[in-house]
């Protein structure tokens, strides 16, 4: 049925996972140190974008991501952020709206 490729996908990625972090697991060495701060600033991205897609649109709602998910990053500056994010929103906005026609807004003002 319909939901056949997506439970096949699914089921490839994890298996694919298990089969490069096993041998990953095993190497000598240390483990990368967890760093707290570019962890949160992509949760928080992406529960803004998820707060944001609706009432203000997709390219606010993308511009919002990269600059929160952004913000720790010190080598690259705020113009390469706005370039980022303005490139990202054209390529979402000709993939999933022209693209594969999702009724997606560019951008409203809600108020």
């Amino acid at each position: 049925g319909p939901g056949a490729f997506p439970t096949v996908l699914g089921a490839l990625l994890v298996v694919f996972g298990v089969l490069i972090g096993i041998p990953a697991l095993r190497r000598e060495g240390t483990l990368p140190q967890f760093e707290l701060v570019p962890f949160a600033a992509v949760v928080l991205s992406v529960i803004a974008f998820s707060m944001l897609i609706e009432p203000f649109g997709l390219v606010p709602s993308i511009v919002a991501l990269v600059v929160i998910a952004t913000v720790p990053e010190k080598r690259l500056s705020w113009t390469g952020k706005l370039l980022l994010a303005v490139g990202l929103s054209i390529s979402c906005a000709v993939i999933f709206i022209l693209g594969l026609g999702l009724t997606l807004e560019l951008a409203k003002w809600p108020y």
